[in-house]
């Protein structure tokens, strides 16, 4: 059973962070039907109408990122990272409760068009970065590899697009999407 606890620490530098965790399914058995990359990349865009794009235009903010962390077979850590302003330091709890909201628009939008496009979107470019992939040493390729292998079960024959791969938006990612948006509540960070 897990507990909600509140670390507070005396930091190097002047840097204040929000840091909000929560235990997901990592979906390590079906990594093509993962809705992790996805949810990951919508929350952690700084393009217009995002979280990093409001927040950071009141101040509030000067960085934002968000993704799994710490894969233990079948399950992970999806975790929000935000780097608070001076401003920001003063609204911690607005900026809780801007992401939540957002989360929530999220899961309510599933099954709408706007989101499919997303998704769309994000399979489109990381084709495009499967194609246009830049060559890197073999030892940071068999490290990638190492760290994949050890992340999700999948047939060897598709290691090199596992990364860059996704299924299409039918119900088998929309419902798995749907898993981890629930996971994704303020009772559960």
């Amino acid at each position: 059973e897990f507990r909600r606890v509140l670390f507070r620490s005396v930091p190097i530098e002047n840097v204040e962070m929000i840091k909000m965790c929560w235990d997901i399914p990592s979906f390590y058995n079906t990594p093509m039907a993962s809705p992790v990359h996805f949810i990951s990349h919508i929350l952690g865009h700084e393009g217009k109408g995002t979280i990093h794009y409001l927040l950071y235009n009141h101040g509030y903010i000067s960085k934002l990122t968000s993704g799994p962390f710490q894969f233990v077979f079948d399950r992970c850590i999806f975790q929000i990272d935000i780097t608070l302003t001076d401003k920001g330091k003063e609204h911690r709890d607005d900026i809780i409760c801007v992401v939540m909201a957002y989360i929530n628009l999220l899961r309510l939008q599933i099954h709408s068009e706007h989101l499919k496009n997303l998704y769309d979107e994000l399979l489109t470019l990381d084709a495009f970065e499967f194609k246009y992939m830049t060559k890197c040493g073999a030892e940071d390729r068999a490290l990638s590899f190492c760290k994949l292998i050890s992340e999700y079960e999948f047939d060897l024959k598709d290691i090199l697009i596992l990364p860059y791969a996704g299924e299409n938006y039918e119900p088998n990612v929309k419902n798995n999407m749907d898993t981890v948006l629930n996971e994704l509540t303020l009772d559960k960070v």
